[in-house]
């Protein structure tokens, strides 16, 4: 596996075009470790995500703070067949139209969101968006959506077993759970 602890420091991306802070697209790169960062995207920039990870297992993202300002800019985006991952303790922001705080998609089971603090601001905000997504745990969260069509927690297709307990759910012109 490998690990990235940045021991507070700051990965700052995204300055002049599209690009993610961390990103495996190869699938090599299980039993890994991201820790105390601090990963901010630079410029508005339309597409860039955070943190960025393709069919990631047994995975730890803990501690860190992750911002994103641009249109359809994920700050936590776990892709295909990922399993096994703990996202605790991270403070997650995004001002961007159409942003998701944390994103599982297809095949992302058996992970655990635990103990995140999530603000998302701008049309189309989601705290949490599962696409596809079976056994996951999300407990102990506290969400906070701003935005003209936004959500808590919103369920974007087939999705089942899924345990949503003890989150605090807070929108504005926004739904909490869909």
């Amino acid at each position: 596996g490998v690990s990235l602890n940045c021991a507070g420091y700051t990965i700052n991306y995204s300055q002049s075009a599209a690009g993610f802070g961390i990103q495996d697209m190869s699938d090599s790169y299980d039993s890994f470790v991201i820790k105390d960062c601090n990963i901010v995207q630079g410029s508005a920039i339309i597409g860039s995500y955070g943190i960025y990870l393709l069919n990631p297992d047994f995975g730890i993202i803990n501690n860190n703070t992750v911002r994103t300002r641009g249109i359809s800019s994920d700050v936590i985006r776990l892709e295909s067949a990922d399993t096994n991952n703990n996202i605790t303790n991270n403070n997650i922001i995004s001002n961007g139209t159409t942003s998701r705080g944390i994103l599982l998609s297809t095949g992302s089971n058996l992970n655990n969101i635990i103990n995140n603090t999530i603000n998302i601001t701008g049309t189309s905000a989601y705290g949490f968006y599962f696409s596809g997504s079976d056994s996951n745990t999300v407990t102990n969260n506290n969400f906070t959506t701003r935005g003209g069509v936004g959500y808590g927690v919103y369920f974007a297709s087939t999705n089942d077993f899924n345990v949503i307990d003890k989150n605090n759910i807070t929108t504005v012109n926004s739904n909490g759970v869909y």
